[in-house]
């Protein structure tokens, strides 16, 4: 990108936190919007920076994720333990001329952004100065990301080119000159050498870890009655003691895309899928480093064929982010759909992009087919630009092993619904799932991780408010709590808030509530909004239970932990504690919440939410 006889200035350095790749993806964009302005800019995980060189740099630019419950991403967590050392002065960092902090988080959590605005805030104690204000991403914003990044961005830029400005000779390279790609790509034949070794490979699903285990699939049974709206799963995989798990345990999976998109995909960029033809990554001057499932043990790039990588590797479902249609314009040789690309890439064309894309969640096939000159020209060494990775899927593990052992359970709602687009909107991992047949051969790649509850002992009264697949978690949870309290001859109180839309239609794991509710080890109470005139939901069963559930807070100890939708329940359902609160309690509504507040306290952890 850079003009014959200039060099890019020296002075940025981009670092990343990220767990599911968004803020790896927002860094490179950074790194590519400073070689644009011709700053030299180098872009690099934090777990890969040699933290000592910090005090070295000119500019420093960090993109940090923040995951569970106000946790710093795996690759952070390093470098945030070193800036943490009580050892490093007040003065530590007044050398570097700048830094700027972006964070990535989801206003539906408690602990929105924590991960960033830690960081922002130790970095200020350690002497830095800043050369833009804390940016907070939120994905609750109808533009996602971007509605945070691009008046964040425009900042950034303002203020460092007052601080390095462009030389008289040298202008910022426009966004309709077309970037470098990402990796050095070479399409290897059918037929080749590199082609018959990538077609036999047996290399492990991408994005997983090495413990990842290949196990059957032995149930995938509807769980909701067969005239209801929702299809919800009773998944069950044959793991023996190859996957120990705790309640609270969430199980990873990589999904597939489906064959026929992979075909489309690979025919839009001129290599044959059903022809097994072979792709090689390399290293692309100073781009991102090589993917690990494009190298060997030993660091050495290996091939993969297309197949593979558009149907494991790449998330070609995915909704377009905005510099999707930047790259894209680059393409088109039809001046009309480059002007309209290059429209929704705009800063004045966000309302339209929110409602091409986002409102009516169009993926980027269907916007690759909505402009057939772009398509004609695509480039297969932009593969990688244009799709991002596919990452794991969690989902929470439903039953103990006390309760049955050498299996892992899931309760898994298949995602499918309807925008103004004809075709039907579905989830990529669970409409893959939702086609698999149960048995022995249907082997699928999994691991476990924790989820974010701390789930008490088993003598700790505990609340569950668990609607729809919520209850998920809480049967793990329930079983495991009762086989503790049976092997010291002991009782357990247990309290579950669910609710769904009909008794008879999507009561979710009916048998094993209602079992331990005539067992003595469960209080039940169920809330189906569709089964009377008025809808009725967990929040209004709370309400009403509660001088039971104030008992348990003040005088019990007891836990609450919160499971499902993270759009309206959680604040429902915390509102409807605060009047429990405040009610039994005796209490102001100011003083109800300083209440709530104290047991949801990070050391406290009384009330803890679960949402996605």
């Amino acid at each position: 990108m850079e003009p014959e006889g200039h060099e890019a200035r020296p002075g940025l350095v981009v670092l990343y936190g990220s767990q599911t790749g968004t803020a790896e993806d927002v860094a490179e964009r950074v790194g590519r919007e400073a070689r644009r302005r011709h700053i030299q800019a180098k872009v690099v995980s934090m777990d890969k920076y040699p933290i000592p060189n910090l005090i070295q740099e000119a500019y420093v630019v960090l993109i940090a994720a923040t995951t569970g419950q106000g946790d710093e991403p795996d690759n952070m967590r390093g470098f945030w333990r070193f800036l943490l050392r009580k050892n490093l002065p007040p003065t530590s960092l007044v050398k570097v001329a700048g830094f700027a902090v972006f964070g990535l988080g989801d206003s539906s959590y408690k602990k929105f952004n924590y991960a960033a605005i830690k960081l922002h805030k130790r970095l200020g104690q350690l002497g830095a100065k800043f050369v833009a204000g804390l940016g907070l991403a939120d994905d609750q914003h109808p533009l996602g990301v971007d509605g945070a990044l691009e008046p964040w961005l425009d900042a950034l830029w303002t203020n460092l080119l007052v601080r390095i400005p462009l030389p008289p000779s040298l202008g910022i390279i426009p966004s309709t000159v077309r970037a470098s790609p990402r990796f050095a790509v070479t399409v290897h034949p059918t037929g080749s050498p590199a082609a018959t070794e990538a077609a036999t490979s047996t290399a492990a699903r991408p994005n997983a870890p090495a413990t990842a285990v290949a196990a059957p699939m032995v149930r995938n049974d509807r769980m909701t009655a067969g005239d209801h709206f929702q299809d919800v799963r009773h998944v069950t995989f044959e793991t023996g003691e190859a996957l120990p798990h705790a309640p609270g345990d969430v199980l990873y999976m990589m999904p597939r895309n489906p064959p026929g998109l992979v075909a489309e995909v690979a025919a839009m960029f001129g290599v044959a899928e059903t022809d097994a033809i072979l792709l090689a990554v390399e290293p692309g001057g100073a781009g991102p480093a090589v993917p690990p499932f494009f190298t060997d043990g030993s660091g050495s790039p290996v091939v993969r064929t297309v197949q593979a990588v558009l149907a494991e590797y790449l998330d070609i479902q995915a909704v377009p982010r905005r510099y999707f249609f930047e790259l894209l314009s680059t393409f088109a040789s039809d001046p009309r759909e480059a002007e309209r690309l290059r429209e929704l890439n705009s800063a004045e064309g966000q309302d339209d992009l929110y409602s091409y894309c986002n409102r009516v969640r169009r993926t980027s096939i269907e916007a690759l087919r909505d402009f057939p000159s772009a398509q004609a020209g695509l480039q297969i060494e932009y593969l990688f630009d244009l799709f991002r990775p596919l990452q794991p899927r969690a989902f929470s593990i439903s039953n103990a092993l006390a309760a049955t052992p050498g299996v892992v359970d899931l309760t898994v709602a298949i995602v499918e619904y309807k925008t103004r687009i004809a075709a039907p909107r579905v989830g990529v991992c669970t409409s893959w799932l939702a086609q698999l047949p149960a048995g022995r051969d249907t082997r699928v790649h999994l691991w476990v991780g924790p989820g974010t509850f701390a789930v008490p002992r088993w003598d700790v009264p505990l609340i569950m408010v668990g609607p729809g697949t919520g209850c998920a978690p809480f049967l793990a949870v329930l079983q495991h709590r009762v086989a503790e309290a049976a092997k010291v001859g002991g009782s357990t109180v247990n309290v579950l808030f669910f609710g769904n839309r009909n008794r008879e239609g999507d009561f979710l794991h009916r048998e094993a509530w209602e079992g331990f509710e005539r067992r003595g080890t469960l209080r039940l109470h169920t809330a189906f909004s569709r089964d009377q005139d008025h809808k009725v939901y967990v929040q209004h069963r709370i309400v009403e239970q509660g001088a039971e559930l104030w008992e348990l807070l003040s005088s019990k100890s007891a836990v609450c932990l919160v499971a499902g939708n993270s759009k309206r329940m959680p604040i429902d359902v915390r509102e409807a504690l605060c009047t429990v609160i405040a009610t039994h309690g005796d209490m102001t509504n100011d003083a109800a919440e300083a209440f709530i507040a104290s047991l949801e306290s990070p050391k406290v952890r009384r009330v803890q939410f679960e949402t996605w």
